[in-house]
């Protein structure tokens, strides 16, 4: 699993030296600060959850690849097997969803306190929301039908772009390309 999420850490340290001259923005809320250090604290753990799960997912995704072609790499040695990677991308799959949800739900409440509505129609908003369902929908065809291997890792792929565009793309958008 390690070996799977070295290059996500390489690209995200290439990010975050291109993103730190950026300059501050000051926040702006009305809301009280432990709602927005919850908000902050769930969010980061959804996207971290999440990002295990995809990797996860990829994991499956070689190891169904390299069965199916009866081909040995260097990356199917590295990762767990496939059944393990299977079960790990379905439990986290499962953490992520609970805590997405509460994350959703400490968003709604700040929105709430600074505006008196419950619900915003964002970028930011519609990606999370659909990256839930996505999810859901994962987890849920996962019990019906049994999905898994490569179906099952395209979905929780799906769902961590989905959850990468809401935040971190939506601000790379907004402070980088349109500043």
């Amino acid at each position: 699993m390690a070996s799977g999420l070295l290059p996500y850490l390489i690209v995200l340290g290439v990010l975050a030296i291109i993103w730190q001259n950026q300059p501050e923005r000051p926040f702006l809320s009305s809301a009280p600060t432990v709602w927005v250090l919850l908000h902050i604290g769930f969010s980061l753990t959804t996207y971290a959850v999440l990002t295990l799960a995809a990797i996860a997912g990829l994991s499956a995704f070689i190891q169904e690849r390299s069965l199916k072609t009866k081909q040995q790499t260097i990356l199917t040695s590295a990762f767990p097997t496939l059944s393990a990677s299977e079960a790990l991308e379905a439990r986290l799959l499962g953490y992520s969803a609970a805590i997405l949800i509460v994350g959703l739900l400490t968003g709604m409440t700040i929105h709430y306190l600074q505006s008196g509505t419950i619900f915003e129609i964002s970028h930011k908003a519609l990606l999370s929301v659909l990256t839930l369902l996505i999810v859901l929908v994962l987890l849920i065809a996962r019990k019906v039908s049994g999905l898994r291997g490569q179906k099952a890792a395209r979905l929780a792929l799906l769902a961590y772009l989905m959850l990468t565009l809401a935040y971190p793309g939506v601000k790379f958008v907004t402070d980088i390309l349109l500043a």
